[in-house]
């Protein structure tokens, strides 16, 4: 058999071997993905007017929740829904606050917090409840266990001083 012939043959084997090489996948992280600002804004804006539209200062924070979660049904990309409860000093002095917001990508590697925003004055009842919980936007369950946490109980169960609807950008 002629050389070149033979060099062909392991060359042919070699190209066919190197074909059949599983790869590792891809990993595509949310760095890798680009979003476009001024829509990821009005995505934020739009769930803004939404919440604003179907809530008002009377409603309980559970009927609140019912329209988030109305708002949550179709995820964006890269949604994350964050519950947190605590007292803060946000206002320039404590309140017991709690709160649902829609995070979003804002195009610019922050976020929109698109946020419902539950305040109220520190009592023995609120004393000590914390909260921090991410929720996952296409669990359709995903506000069960919310319902069932004690920052919810009190929040439904007592008057808010203030209800604030709104959007932060972090």
């Amino acid at each position: 058999m002629k050389p070149y012939l033979i060099a062909a043959a392991i060359l042919l084997v070699v190209v066919a071997l190197a074909a059949c090489v599983r790869r590792p996948a891809v990993k595509v992280t949310a760095e890798d993905v680009t979003y476009d600002p001024a829509v990821q804004r009005q995505i934020a804006d739009d769930s803004l007017a939404f919440l604003q539209e179907k809530i008002d200062d009377s409603m309980t924070f559970g009927q609140v929740t019912d329209v988030f979660a109305e708002l949550c049904a179709e995820p964006t990309a890269d949604e994350e829904i964050l519950f947190e409860a605590g007292t803060y000093t946000f206002t320039g002095k404590p309140m017991f606050t709690v709160s649902l917001a829609r995070q979003i990508p804002d195009g610019e590697d922050e976020y929109y917090q698109i946020r419902a925003e539950f305040l109220f004055r520190p009592d023995a009842d609120n004393a000590g409840i914390t909260e921090t919980t991410w929720l996952d936007p296409k669990d359709g369950d995903a506000f069960s266990a919310t319902r069932r946490s004690a920052a919810f109980v009190y929040a439904d169960t007592h008057t808010a001083q203030s209800v604030d609807l709104r959007i932060d950008q972090s």
